[in-house]
């Protein structure tokens, strides 16, 4: 069940301002309302980076050679390299090659990560549940998960993932414990997120519909949005977007829902605890909502936010242009730009990736990316 605020919350004409005004015979646009430029480089970026995705307390990457790399915490062994050592620079993922997709998730010190073969396999490491015991066992090294076989795409949250594939369509499970797949999500399912307790899935038509993890939980319906693109989920709320607007639901103890000011020219969301992010066509990250640890990533923002309906308005992160992919962790973000990646927040476990263990960042940090 959800602890705190449920909302149903609408957000309309979030999408790129198109037109200007003519004042005097000249064109003069509104302050606000930007023209929205695309960023026209695209993934992988300069240091050949595809993707980032990130755990409770700590990061990985995936390079367009199809290898990963992790950093942050590793007690569960979630930084993928046969250790249970945090580390505060990128360590390669082990044995692992051929990737085309890597997602991370789970529990304050519990670490889940999995990736995606090319060849529609799928393998997890960290702190996963053993298939003949049930009970909960650190695996330090990729594992293949048996019984998925040319999957599309993969999705992760809390102690669960899911994979799409056209033969089985959805199948959800426990990590390394098959579980049955809820028959109400539809078995042509374009793309699944992943909240905490719950399961949303977007068909090729735009519609979302929602199920609940937990057996017997109610779902509240996800309000309703024409053309749905992408569907994106934090530990206790989601969002949606189409072409021109943006729909979220859920928790809302720290407005992580709605932003007061809409964000202009908005484009790929990512969502977190407490927290939401949405990048921008030309290249910006905008997040709003709780700012523990200064995740928010913006230096003039004092307020941290709690969970009783009070949060930081949308902005931009200090200092970070040229954004291509973000993810958002507990309390720290990353984001991969066209020429570095960046992550800014807490960094107990050096989840920030920049070499040391400062406690905290309100501005975006360069990572210790090291070539090949």
């Amino acid at each position: 069940m959800f602890r705190g605020t449920i909302a149903l919350i609408a957000v309309a004409s979030i999408g790129c301002s198109r037109s200007a005004l003519i004042v005097e015979g000249e064109i003069d646009e509104p302050d606000s309302h930007r023209m929205c430029e695309p960023l026209e480089p695209s993934l992988p970026n300069a240091l050949g980076i595809l993707q980032v995705a990130l755990g409770p307390s700590y990061s990985c990457a995936l390079s367009v050679d199809g290898t990963a790399r992790c950093w942050g915490e590793n007690e569960s062994g979630a930084l993928g390299n046969g250790s249970h050592t945090d580390s505060s620079i990128p360590v390669e993922v082990v044995g692992l090659s051929d990737a085309v997709k890597i997602v991370a998730g789970g529990h304050e010190s519990a670490g889940i990560s999995c990736a995606l073969r090319r060849d529609g396999s799928v393998w997890c490491w960290g702190d996963v549940e053993d298939e003949v015991t049930h009970q909960w066992k650190s695996r330090p090294l990729p594992v293949r998960m048996e019984g998925l076989a040319n999957i599309d795409d993969i999705a992760i949250g809390g102690w669960s993932a899911c994979a799409i594939s056209d033969e089985a369509g959805v199948q959800c499970f426990e990590i390394f414990q098959s579980r049955p797949t809820p028959e109400v999500l539809p078995a042509d399912t374009e793309e699944i997120a992943m909240s905490r307790d719950q399961i949303c899935a977007r068909s090729p038509g735009g519609t979302i519909e929602c199920v609940s993890i937990s057996e017997g939980e109610e779902v509240p319906a996800p309000p309703e949005l024409e053309g749905a693109i992408q569907i994106a989920a934090g530990e206790l709320h989601f969002c949606a977007r189409s072409r021109d607007a943006l729909v979220c639901w859920g928790s809302d103890e720290s407005r992580q829902l709605e932003p007061t000011t809409p964000v202009e020219c908005g484009d790929s969301l990512a969502l977190g605890d407490h927290m939401s992010c949405q990048r921008t066509l030309d290249g910006q990250l905008y997040c709003w909502g709780s700012n523990t640890f200064g995740k928010l990533g913006q230096d003039d923002v004092q307020y941290e936010g709690g969970f009783d309906g009070s949060g930081a308005d949308a902005g931009p992160v200090s200092g970070l242009a040229g954004v291509l992919q973000a993810d958002v962790g507990l309390n720290h973000v990353c984001a991969v730009t066209t020429d570095g990646l960046f992550c800014w927040g807490a960094n107990h476990h050096g989840q920030l990736g920049a070499g040391s263990t400062v406690e905290t960042s309100k501005v975006p940090l360069p990572v210790a990316w090291s070539p090949p």
